[in-house]
């Protein structure tokens, strides 16, 4: 919705910065480039997603022809956003500031032009007012959320919540789940902290105090949790690349594979797996119990592919579109946003749907080979007629 918001506002402004002679045809003086700054304060996928909507809007937008992006990453520092934002003051026409950091930085060199904001909890707090600023608010819905804990965990009493102090939006989030909590009659217990490294006291400190943990959207526990996960599925993909090594190398297109094609030698593999598993666990200690419990189930799950399952005609396929599944709920435990049944739903079709047709090319290839049988999988050419 925030993308759909954005993208019609800049859609209006941009058909108000020129006039239509009488064929209904843009002027030839405001045929010039439109340049577009966009400012982002880190890199984080779904950051990346808002930025990537704000651009879709205006490329399928009549003015697709006439704009110019300039995307820049703040890579987390705020004198860098100011300096970007000098930057979009001298040579952008309009600006878009994603998160509040990169906002209030935005709003502060830049006073003339249009600058539209996204990904910010509460613009008043955070002091985004002026003539020349509009933007959407992400703002959870607190009220509900502790109806739902109602609902969920009624022996709950005392609810922890971990927020960095430095960021705008996860201090009011806090705040305003704290009043609507205390009103339900809980006891709200807050940590603040300054960097990730900080996380892990601070859970500590908690989990022998609280009965349930509220995560806030809060950019540094989502990256956490991003990063956990990634290095977790890296590890399984790892793990089943070297469970496959005479395979792929009989494969046709997966011997480029780099342990497959000795790019990458075997014995670092071996290495690399145990590592990442480390390091992803690690990092999940400073997580919300839920994320840790979703990242457990998703490592034994992708483990037992890899070994077994992946051989079994049907429950592969199940077990591929389950694990894809399961990332979607390691961010929404992570970020304590409730996945609807819905996006579950669609998820389970549209990777199933995947995982089959994967299947089926892979025989199809097989054809061509004139083999009847794919080496480490259970399927053979006759299940060609079943697979579609």
């Amino acid at each position: 919705m925030k993308k759909l918001i954005l993208g019609i506002i800049f859609i209006m402004i941009l058909a108000g910065c020129g006039e239509k002679n009488k064929e209904g045809k843009v002027n030839e003086d405001i045929s010039k480039k439109i340049k577009v700054g966009i400012t982002q304060i880190v890199e984080h996928p779904s950051l990346d997603l808002i930025r990537t909507g704000v651009e879709d809007a205006l490329k399928n937008s009549r003015y697709k022809d006439e704009i110019i992006f300039n995307y820049q990453n703040a890579q987390g520092d705020f004198i860098t956003a100011q300096t970007i934002a000098a930057q979009f003051n001298e040579n952008s026409d309009i600006a878009v500031a994603i998160t509040t950091p990169s906002a209030q930085a935005a709003l502060n060199k830049i006073q003339e032009k249009p600058l539209f904001f996204t990904a910010v909890t509460n613009p008043v707090v955070a002091g985004l007012k002026g003539k020349n600023i509009t933007g959407v608010s992400d703002m959870s819905p607190v009220r509900e959320q502790v109806k739902l804990i109602q609902e969920l965990l009624p022996e709950t009493k005392t609810i922890g919540t971990i927020y960095t102090t430095s960021e705008a939006n996860s201090t009011y989030l806090v705040q305003e789940f704290t009043v609507a909590a205390e009103k339900a009659g809980y006891t709200v217990i807050a940590r603040g902290v300054t960097n990730v490294t900080e996380i892990a006291s601070a859970m500590d400190s908690l989990m022998g105090e609280v009965d349930a943990l509220y995560t806030a959207k809060d950019n540094n526990i989502a990256t956490l949790a991003f990063c956990s996960f990634g290095l977790c599925a890296s590890a399984g993909y790892v793990l089943n690349d070297l469970l496959d090594l005479e395979s792929d190398r009989l494969h046709i297109r997966k011997h480029k594979r780099p342990f497959a094609s000795v790019l990458i030698p075997v014995w670092q593999g071996i290495i690399l797996f145990p590592f990442l598993i480390l390091v992803s666990f690690f990092i999940a200690l400073w997580l919300p119990g839920k994320f840790v419990a979703v990242l457990i189930l998703y490592f034994f799950s992708s483990v037992t592919y890899s070994f077994f399952l992946k051989k079994q005609v049907i429950v592969d396929v199940m077990l591929l579109a389950a694990l894809y599944t399961l990332r979607i709920l390691a961010g929404a435990a992570a970020t304590g946003i409730i996945p609807s049944f819905w996006l579950l739903a669609f998820s389970m079709f549209i990777f199933l749907s995947l995982a089959i047709v994967k299947r089926y090319s892979e025989l199809q290839i097989l054809i061509k080979q004139n083999k009847k049988i794919p080496a480490g999988r259970g399927y053979s050419v006759d299940d060609l007629n079943v697979i579609p």
